[in-house]
Parts: C-alpha cells; structure tokens; sequence
C-alpha cells in the first residue's frame, strides 16, 4: 500500500534568532508526518514568479504586493500533489516523524510581543510531542478545518481550546 498524503499545516515558523525564523509546512501523511522546510531560494522563486504574474496582468504596486502574499500562503498546498518522498527529500533541512511515534500536539492561541510599544498580536501555538522531540511552532491562523484534518489522523493526541 503507498502513503498518500492526507492534509499540510502551512507557514509554521521555528524561531532562530534576532527575530528570524524558518518556515516549514506539516505535510501529513497516513504513515508520518514530514516536515518541509521553506528555503530561502524557495522564496526568492515564489516571489519572482507572483511578481512576473500579477505585472503581465498590470496590476499596481499594492496588487502586485497581495499578489506576493496570496503565493507564500499557498505554497504549501503543492505538497498535497506532491509524492511524500518527494516532499521529504526537496531539502535537507526537511525530516520526519512516524505519526505513531507523535505522543501529542498542542494548539493555542498565545500573545507575542513584537518588543516595542506597538500592540501585541495573536498567533497560533503549535507543539507536537513524540520520537524524543518537542517541536514548538508559530503559526498567523489556524483554521477549524486544519484542526479536523488533524483530529482525524491523531485523534485526541490532539489537544485544543474550546473553539
């Protein structure tokens, strides 16, 4: 029987240092969950593309801007069309996880302070517990149907408030 993948968790951010982060998607699959790193000449591509594209349509400064972001955001989604392997292998910082060995995820909303007099904003906590590792990422939004994909293949390791 081959793997297929059932459903991706976009632009999770891992936080280095200096305000700086990578970004990864969580493509979930029925046997693991992989988790794909967005490198840096990833993004240089996505946006080169989004960019020749919304100025061949003729679009102004700030459509061309949206246009950038709409891109980042569904980046991610190539992975449900992409083979597993494939998604596993697209970068080295990319790894694995055997879904049966993912003791718990976590999801919260959590304030962060930008660390200046501007207001907090709220994100998406998510941490996901197993194979001797705790991953702890942020997330800008999380939907409910994000949250359903992954109740249906971790069941109540998935652990959320009241939404």
């Amino acid at each position: 029987m081959s793997e297929s993948v059932i459903g991706v968790v976009p632009t999770l951010k891992k936080g280095k240092s200096f305000g700086r982060w990578d970004t990864y998607t969580m493509v979930v699959t029925d046997t693991r969950s992989i988790f794909a790193q967005m490198t840096g000449e990833m993004i240089k591509q996505i946006g080169a593309e989004a960019q020749r594209r919304a100025k061949e349509e003729g679009k102004g400064l700030f459509a061309r801007w949206a246009e950038l972001m709409k891109a980042n955001l569904s980046f991610s989604q190539r992975y449900i069309e992409m083979s597993p392997d494939d998604a596993l292998n697209e970068a080295p910082g990319n790894f694995a996880i055997v879904n049966s060995d993912i003791r718990s995820i976590k999801i919260r909303s959590k304030s962060q302070s930008s660390g200046n007099d501007d207001a907090d904003r709220i994100v998406t906590e998510l941490t996901v517990e197993g194979a001797g590792k705790k991953l702890v990422y942020t997330m800008d939004s999380f939907s409910g149907e994000t949250k359903d994909m992954l109740k249906s293949v971790f069941g109540d390791r998935v652990h959320t408030p009241r939404w």
